[in-house]
């Protein structure tokens, strides 16, 4: 099955809706986190206002797992996960991720998969 986003290279997205987004917010402080979210989204895109506790939630799973999911929060059908790419001194520097069609293997799969890898 084919699926596409109609994405480019350097299109921008409200952080917390991407995995990648979660991912690099994670590896943040919590100073820097409330700093980075305050900036305004570059994106053009309407972003969701999410309770502080909600996204410490979000960012601890995230940092617990070591790796975040997308499930269809950027879009409808839409699967994703994305890790963290580190230096040689451990600091996350970027993220990496891949997104699969909803259709594919569901949530449980792709987290089982994932984890058999740790």
């Amino acid at each position: 099955m084919w699926c596409s986003t109609g994405l480019w290279v350097g299109t921008r997205f409200p952080a917390l809706v991407t995995c990648q987004g979660k991912v690099l917010l994670a590896a943040l402080s919590a100073e820097k986190v409330l700093e980075v979210l305050a900036e305004p989204s570059r994106s053009g895109l309407p972003v969701d206002t999410l309770a502080p506790n909600q996204i410490d939630d979000i960012l601890a799973e995230t940092r617990e797992r070591g790796w975040a999911l997308a499930d269809q929060d950027l879009a409808p059908g839409i699967r994703s996960i994305a890790v963290p790419v580190r230096d040689g001194r451990g600091v996350v520097r970027a993220a990496m991720n891949v997104a699969r069609a909803t259709v594919s293997p569901g949530r449980n799969a792709l987290s089982l998969r994932l984890a058999s890898y740790e």
